[in-house]
């Protein structure tokens, strides 16, 4: 059995803002999707974790142009259809799972919710592989 990573771009807990719901992290994942068009997925992924602030599409946004990304060319790539797709496909994912947040992990038919070291991902995907046979 190889171990496969999927990383789902959710955020279980939604947040009200000028009376609109909100899902911040999937605008973000949304983002960085349309990024990877300029080739800058990586580069904006990056500068988003590290972000501390309020991030909002604004500043998404002046984010991207901070690491060379055109921002009238992603505004237009964040519309696309397909990456909407891979957002609500994920979502709908996560939600059968049960994922109420980030990070969380399958590792064979165990769902392990919330940060877990190096060490005991081992663990875990050794288990499962073990149990797979």
């Amino acid at each position: 059995m190889q171990p496969h990573l999927a990383i789902l771009p959710i955020d279980g807990e939604r947040r009200a803002e000028g009376g609109t719901a909100l899902f911040a992290i999937a605008e973000k994942a949304q983002a960085a999707l349309a990024a990877a068009k300029q080739g800058k997925h990586q580069p904006l992924h990056n500068a988003l974790m590290e972000f501390t602030g309020k991030l909002d599409r604004d500043k998404i946004l002046e984010i991207a142009v901070g690491v060379g990304i055109d921002r009238a060319q992603l505004e237009k790539d964040m519309e696309d259809p397909k990456i909407k797709a891979i957002i609500d496909r994920n979502l709908a994912l996560a939600s059968a799972l049960g994922v109420r947040g980030t990070p969380a992990f399958v590792i064979g038919k165990q769902f392990v919710p919330g940060a877990v070291d190096a060490a005991a991902l081992k663990q875990l995907i050794a288990e499962a592989r073990k149990s797979q046979g």
